[in-house]
């Protein structure tokens, strides 16, 4: 009876370092791929809002007096919400 007992415990601790193993091997490369797609997307993210920063600061300096400054402004809100509605 104690046999069977050990010989079943050995063949649970097999399989479950069978399980962990194999499962390592998918999670690895699971998380490789997750990370280079965030990646992108942030410097995606990144490059639009250096974008639009070039675009605002563009709109400021051909600004000639305070109320084309204050449409820059407006502008660069109207932007915003704009974008935060596709997200």
């Amino acid at each position: 009876m104690n046999t069977r007992l050990i010989n079943g415990s050995v063949l649970a601790a097999s399989f479950a370092l069978l399980t962990v193993n194999v499962g390592s091997v998918f999670a690895a490369s699971a998380p490789v791929e997750n990370f280079a797609q965030r990646r992108a997307e942030a410097l995606q993210r990144i490059d639009q809002r250096i974008s639009n920063l070039q675009s605002q600061k563009s709109c400021v300096q051909a600004a000639t007096d305070a109320d084309a400054l204050k449409n820059c402004r407006a502008k660069s809100r109207g932007d915003d919400r704009q974008r935060r509605q596709r997200s």
